[in-house]
């Protein structure tokens, strides 16, 4: 570390950040099958349930991409 010097750390490899940027994305179709196996998995294995929404506040939630490259 250097006094002084500003550093960041970029991690955005133009992965969208929302369901409708990944939705439109040009490998669109590979994240839609990404996310239905995803959802698939979580069913099966009755990570949760469909139930009526309660009268409290609730904890948010949402898809997060990140694209995986293969190392060779």
């Amino acid at each position: 570390y250097q006094s002084g010097l500003n550093y960041i750390n970029d991690t955005d490899a133009g992965e969208p950040s929302t369901y409708e940027e990944g939705i439109v994305a040009p490998d669109a179709n590979t994240s839609q099958q990404a996310m239905q196996s995803e959802m698939d998995s979580i069913q099966q294995n009755s990570t949760w349930e469909l139930v009526e929404l309660p009268r409290r506040k609730l904890l948010p939630c949402k898809w997060v991409f990140r694209y995986k490259s293969l190392s060779r």
